[in-house]
């Protein structure tokens, strides 16, 4: 997974995509960005970066 943009104004488009590969094939946005949350998160802990926020 890729990191997030820093920030994106009104209108403008990210540069970044990020690619969720699947079994299946397809995820709606919802279980797209909870995959990704978890994903952060965990990358964070196991870095020992803190606590969950």
């Amino acid at each position: 997974m890729t990191a997030w943009p820093s920030a994106c104004g009104p209108g403008e488009q990210s540069k970044l995509v990020v690619y969720v590969t699947t079994q299946q094939g397809c995820m709606n946005l919802a279980a797209s960005v909870n995959v990704i949350l978890y994903d952060r998160l965990a990358k964070r802990m196991q870095a020992g970066a803190g606590r969950a926020e």
